[in-house]
């Protein structure tokens, strides 16, 4: 009988290794399977992440065009600046330099001269329209006063 507990004592030490070898099986499959999902999970991270770089190079490149644009933009305006100053200085030259001599011997002439005597009504009246625009004109150029 001896043999036969011997027997027996083996297949249920068989039977408890062999139930502990399936749980350490179950247990191996179950931690495949996490690993699976990480590495899935991973790939669609790393999908993700490639959709990031590219999401930030064109952001990049977007940002600097609109840098460039900006940069363009200013120096336009201050070569607008510059060019309005130096149009400004040539208005104002000219109204001194050319308008004002003009106005002024259009002024000195009709002050000077008398209308004449043959003038109708009505041609009196134009002259004293003139007389009045050139003093206005004048006026509105700034200019210094007439000297006789």
């Amino acid at each position: 009988m001896s043999e036969v507990q011997d027997l027996t004592a083996a297949v249920t030490g068989l039977r408890q290794v062999a139930t502990e070898l399936r749980d350490r099986s179950e247990v191996q499959d179950q931690v495949l399977r996490r690993i699976e999902n990480l590495a899935k999970g991973q790939e669609v991270i790393a999908a993700y992440g490639r959709k990031n770089r590219l999401g930030i190079q064109i952001g990049s490149i977007g940002l600097t065009i609109a840098l460039f644009a900006a940069g363009l933009s200013i120096y336009q305006s201050a070569r607008l600046n510059e060019t309005t100053h130096q149009l400004s200085a040539v208005q104002s030259r000219t109204s001194t330099e050319v308008l004002c001599p003009l106005y002024q011997l259009f002024a000195l002439s009709l002050t000077v001269n008398p209308a004449p005597s043959n003038y109708t009504a009505e041609q009196l009246e134009l002259r004293e329209k003139y007389k009045l625009a050139i003093n206005d004109g004048l006026a509105k150029l700034d200019c210094p006063p007439l000297s006789k």
